[in-house]
């Protein structure tokens, strides 16, 4: 079993990991909304987003628009280039989800940077491992 292809048993138990984070948050922005909370609007943005990780994970969305882009602009070269892209939009959503972060209570803020640093590193890690490692070997 190739452990870096998608559709196998560890992209299905990440995505299941993720779809189970996702349900948690909502849940939690449901006990929010309920108590009036008003933050409970960034705990929805949150579900939504891991919903999205959840699907992209089970599907390989992520692996399919780098090539569909290469086809569509006839550069090769754009496919090892996604991760920085992958990288800005992370730094984007960090400077939004800012304020809320920093509004949680510091242990929480500080399990969600400790648990959101080792999973961002995990994946930009590993993608850009495999661009390097994987992609020169056997083209895009």
């Amino acid at each position: 079993m190739n452990v870096g292809a998608e559709h196998n048993i560890p992209a299905w138990y990440s995505s299941a990991l993720l779809l189970l984070c996702a349900i948690l948050l909502a849940v939690t922005d449901q006990a929010k909304r309920a108590l009036g909370d008003r933050y409970s609007l960034w705990w929805a943005g949150l579900a939504l987003e891991f919903t999205v990780l959840s699907l992209d994970e089970a599907t390989g969305l992520h692996e399919k628009i780098p090539r569909l882009l290469a086809r569509l602009l006839d550069d090769p070269g754009i496919v090892r280039s996604c991760t920085g892209p992958a990288a800005l939009l992370l730094v984007a959503l960090l400077a939004v989800y800012a304020p809320f972060l920093l509004r949680l209570p510091a242990h929480a803020r500080h399990l969600f940077a400790l648990s959101g640093g080792i999973y961002v590193a995990g994946v930009l890690g590993v993608e850009y491992l495999g661009q390097r490692l994987i992609l020169p070997a056997h083209g895009p």
